[in-house]
């Protein structure tokens, strides 16, 4: 495989693939948020005015946390530089994904990458334990192109399915969540 493609990568793309490689945290932020918001319900005590602040304060928390998880994608997307955005070269080969920006260049063994999903923005690559992610826009990539990369992780046991696999992209709406009638 030898594939090499220069895309765009603007603020959409950038929240779309912040939602999806996100989602553990926007998970553990939204319920630490019920809990905060149920200790305070717990604890409201009328006839006490420090139960009653007490519980008003764990309220206001756990409604702030559960509201964090919706704006979290686009709040990091505003911090990003503009570096991020800039013109980047992807070159991917049987032995390595690389990336090469007028800044930067990164190649990395796909040995490193553990699993990987496909999703209408692009692919994204998971190193073990999921402790960082890659990702591979796919615009800029062709049909065939697509089509080639999604064979090779496939038959490197990368996306889910297997050999023969489907190579549908799952369909997700903007921030991440699974569309209308995907699981």
């Amino acid at each position: 495989m030898h594939i090499e493609f220069t895309p765009a990568r603007d603020r959409t793309y950038a929240r779309q693939l912040f939602a999806v490689t996100m989602l553990r945290s926007r998970i553990f932020t939204g319920l630490l948020g019920v809990v905060l918001i149920s200790a305070g319900a717990l604890a409201y005590q009328p006839d006490r005015i420090g139960a009653a602040a007490g519980s008003g304060v764990l309220l206001g928390l756990g409604i702030c946390w559960v509201i964090k998880p919706f704006i979290m994608a686009r709040q990091l997307v505003a911090r990003l530089p503009p570096t991020w955005y800039a013109d980047r070269t992807y070159r991917l080969t049987d032995d390595e994904l690389g990336w090469q920006s007028a800044r930067a260049r990164t190649a990395l063994s796909w040995d490193l990458v553990a699993r990987a999903r496909t999703y209408p923005f692009g692919f994204v690559l998971w190193q073990a334990g999921g402790l960082a992610s890659w990702d591979i826009p796919r615009a800029g990539l062709t049909d065939g192109q697509a089509d080639e990369l999604t064979r090779f992780l496939i038959d490197r046991g990368l996306l889910p399915g297997g050999a023969g696999g489907d190579p549908t992209p799952a369909r997700v709406t903007a921030d991440g969540r699974p569309a209308e009638g995907q699981s």
